[in-house]
Formats: structure tokens, C-alpha cells, sequence
């Protein structure tokens, strides 16, 4: 398989699969870390997590 070398207007097409491996590597880091948080301190954390959308709106 060869790689494009060519950019275009959002990114190269090897920089976006780089970022998005990136993404989605630290999403699954955050998935293990919700997996073990317990009940308590997963509600604070989603809380927070809707505060912080509410705020960037």
C-alpha cells in the first residue's frame, strides 16, 4: 500500500490517519479509565464532562 504525498485542503491524507489513530487511541484510554471508576466518581466525572460542553457552547 503506498501513501498519498499530496496535501489537500484538510491535511494530508497521512496526517489525518495519524490523528486519527491518535483520537482514537485516547478515546479507548478513556473508555478503561471510565471502565474503572466506581459508580461515585463516574458521576462526578460525567458531570463534569456536561459542565465543560455547557461552557463551550
Amino acid at each position: 500500500m503506498t501513501l498519498a504525498k499530496y496535501n489537500t485542503k484538510k491535511g494530508s491524507p497521512n496526517n489525518r490517519r495519524k490523528t486519527k489513530r491518535a483520537i482514537d487511541e485516547e478515546f479507548n484510554d478513556l473508555q478503561k479509565m471510565e471502565s474503572m471508576m466506581d459508580n461515585d466518581l463516574k458521576s462526578v466525572y460525567l458531570n463534569n464532562l456536561s459542565f465543560l460542553k455547557d461552557e463551550l457552547r
